[in-house]
C-alpha cells in the first residue's frame, strides 16, 4: 500500500493528498461500494416490510406461529437497521 502523507488543517484535522492514495488495486472500487449500499438498503426495506406485516397480525395468528404479542411488538418497534 502507498504511504499516506497528510496536510494539517485547522483543528488538528489532516487531509490526505490525492497523490498519497494507495494504488487503485488496493482501494475500494466505487461500483463495489454502490453495490454494498444497494444491498444494505434492500435489507433495510425488507426488514421494514416484515415488521409492518408482523404488526398487522392479530393475537390468534401470532399464537399460530409461536410468537407472543409482547415479542411481536418488541420486534415491530425496532429500527430497520437493528437486526
Amino acid at each position: 500500500m502507498g504511504t499516506m502523507s497528510s496536510t494539517p488543517l485547522p483543528g488538528g484535522v489532516s487531509a490526505y493528498k490525492a497523490s498519497a492514495l494507495p494504488p487503485a488495486g488496493d482501494r475500494l472500487v466505487i461500483p463495489d461500494l454502490l453495490g454494498s449500499l444497494v444491498a444494505w438498503a434492500a435489507q433495510l426495506q425488507a426488514r421494514r416490510r416484515q415488521r409492518a406485516a408482523l404488526r398487522k397480525l392479530d393475537e390468534r395468528m401470532l399464537r399460530d406461529i409461536g410468537v407472543s404479542v409482547a415479542d411481536a411488538e418488541m420486534e415491530a418497534d425496532k429500527w430497520p437497521w437493528q437486526p
